[in-house]
């Protein structure tokens, strides 16, 4: 469900009043499932998601939580939520009247600050879970630091409240960024948790290695939590992790896994095969590096989803026939060492079960047997990532027979408009006097995925006029055409034919102008733009964007226009929008204009 007013230029946004009448209205609604907000004030950026389990989520996204002006939209409304999560929020005040109402309620709670610009969070931050007194989950992602100085600050009675409340957590995840690591040291506040039972540990380096000092640190985080960590993901620069962290990581006692995302290099490879031989609770395994895949699989019987890149190559799909429970499989630059025999070398056995797959720049050749024989095996699947393979218009009208897909990215491929849109087929018939006719088979085309909410072809040059036009998807809302021929004379069809899109890439596509961008804009229910490395977006292609009434998100980094010469102009006359993202930086409503 989306709020709006139709006469936009007149009421562009519907008042509070009447936002507090329809809360109280849907409180009597127990199917809602979703529902976007946008209001004159503090919520510009707030959503309610997704109800699951009778449980509501309510976002803060990119603004600032102040004092009393939150409780106008919910005074009637007896609506109450358990999850609450803040990305990229300042903290001006704390309502006590407001947040008590919720205070029985709320069980969850995240703070994410991995985007975070300076004046973030502000000195209210931890405050808030004075009002938690029933939190059984906290997610701190790249706020942990944050967490530790405001904590230290607050009053000697503030400690003690928050402390107590701290002692009912039950779940913890930990997302450690590079400012984390940069003078890592795990705060008092972690000691407050004395019913902690899960640990999800993130720790992701992306500009230096991480030093032998928060290596440290780290090591003695997970020697004194072992036995609670149950997810470990550890990211140092994209590189192996050398052979003193592995040592480390794989001799932690009574550490039992259900989530684990790793780099390795072959020198671990033995240490990394005996550490999975005893991880029998492990149900999400990420891979980067060789691995003896047939050997371990088969012990781990919970398994649900495995992703695997820079790994050896495999005899076909045989080493993941056993694996029950499997629901995702991931294979980047997948390699088969017998390709020639290919009933032999496939090995691919039914699995219903199988919801996402993903066989990315795979080296091997996706002709159209191995299609056919994909769509056969795993006809259930939602998600399917082909990126960069090597299929053709021959095997391409197979993919869209798989009637439930819900998303397809086949960017970097040599897909054209023939097999795209569908090929007809011609074969002669003979007729019972004997004289031969031709007859006209149609194939199956990209418009037979009905069911299709996110399509990517980045980069698929092939594509051209005839793909765009007769593209018909009901149900498509995320449409990412960046490096292709696509232009402005498109978007009327498109919009027409796709009415739901949300999200549209437009990035690298050189050619793009102020006529093509006031034309872009005209698709109604666009909330993300995407215009990165478009050399072309100049003042007049702002002034476009700037009348749209819904957009929220804009990426227009790599562009020679300097956007942060009108960024305040575009924060004040879009109400709508909650951020622009540029090459080196983020700019966020909350340091505009004030919600």
């Amino acid at each position: 469900m989306f709020v709006e007013s139709d006469e936009r230029q007149q009421t562009p946004i519907l008042p509070l009043e009447i936002l507090a009448q329809i809360f109280e209205y849907l409180d009597d609604m127990n199917d809602l499932k979703n529902m976007t907000l946008v209001c004159k004030h503090w919520l510009r950026a707030t959503q309610v998601l997704n109800k699951v389990l009778k449980s509501y989520k309510l976002t803060f996204r990119f603004i600032t939580i102040d004092s009393t002006k939150q409780a106008s939209l919910f005074t009637n409304s007896n609506r109450m939520f358990s999850n609450i999560y803040f990305e990229n929020v300042k903290f001006s005040s704390i309502d006590p009247q407001f947040w008590g109402r919720w205070s029985d309620y709320i069980t969850d709670v995240t703070f994410d600050y991995k985007y975070r610009t300076s004046g973030l969070p502000g000195g209210n931050f931890v405050k808030f879970l004075k009002y938690t007194p029933r939190i059984k989950t906290l997610s701190l992602i790249c706020s942990m630091g944050l967490f530790d100085t405001y904590f230290e600050e607050l009053t000697t009675q503030d400690k003690e409240i928050i402390s107590a409340n701290l002692k009912n957590v039950h779940e913890l995840q930990l997302y450690l960024g590079d400012e984390c690591l940069a003078n890592l040291k795990f705060g008092t506040f972690l000691e407050q948790m004395t019913n902690l039972k899960n640990i999800d540990f993130d720790v992701h380096s992306k500009r230096t290695p991480i030093s032998y000092q928060a290596r440290h640190e780290l090591f003695n985080f997970l020697r004194k939590y072992g036995s609670k960590i149950k997810g470990l993901h550890i990211d140092d620069c994209s590189r192996p992790l050398n052979q003193l962290m592995i040592g480390e990581i794989f001799t932690v006692e009574g550490m039992k896994l259900k989530a684990l995302d790793i780099i390795i290099n072959a020198a671990a490879t033995k240490a990394f095969n005996d550490f999975l031989s005893i991880q029998s609770d492990l149900e999400y395994l990420t891979v980067s590096g060789p691995f003896s895949v047939t050997s371990t699989l088969p012990q781990m019987k919970k398994l649900k989803e495995i992703s695997m890149s820079n790994g050896p190559a495999l005899d076909g799909f045989k080493a993941f026939n056993n694996v029950e429970k499997l629901e995702s499989l991931g294979i980047a630059g997948l390699e088969f060492y017998n390709e020639d025999g290919l009933d032999e070398t496939f090995k691919m056995n039914e699995n219903l079960k199988l919801k996402e797959l993903y066989l990315i720049d795979a080296t091997i050749d996706f002709g159209w047997r191995f299609v056919k024989r994909i769509c056969e095996c795993y006809k259930n699947i939602r998600l399917l990532n082909l990126d960069g393979a090597l299929i053709d218009d021959v095997s391409l009208p197979y993919l869209f027979k798989l009637k439930k897909l819900q998303e397809l990215k086949l960017s970097r491929t040599q897909i054209s408009d023939r097999g795209f849109s569908g090929y007809v087929g011609r074969r002669k018939v003979k007729t019972p006097n004997g004289s031969a006719i031709v007859i006209e088979r149609p194939s199956a085309s990209i418009s037979s995925l009905t069911e299709l909410e996110v399509l990517n072809i980045d980069f698929c040059k092939r594509l051209g006029s005839h793909s765009f036009y007769r593209m018909k998807l009901p149900k498509l809302k995320h449409f990412s055409a960046a490096g292709t021929h696509i232009n402005g004379i498109h978007m009327q069809s498109l919009q027409s034919n796709c009415p739901k899109i949300e999200s549209l890439n437009l990035s690298h596509c050189k050619h793009l102008r102020e006529n093509d961008i006031l034309a872009v804009m005209t698709i109604k229910g666009l909330d993300t733009l995407e215009l990165e490395s478009c050399p072309y977006i100049d003042e007049l292609c702002m002034e476009h964007i700037m009348s749209s009434p819904r957009l929220q998100t804009l990426n227009i980094s790599k562009c020679t226009f300097d956007v942060k010469l009108v960024a305040q102009e575009m924060f004040s006359r879009m109400e709508s929008l909650r951020r622009i993202i540029l090459s080196k930086t983020r700019l966020y409503r909350c340091d505009y204009v004030e919600s």
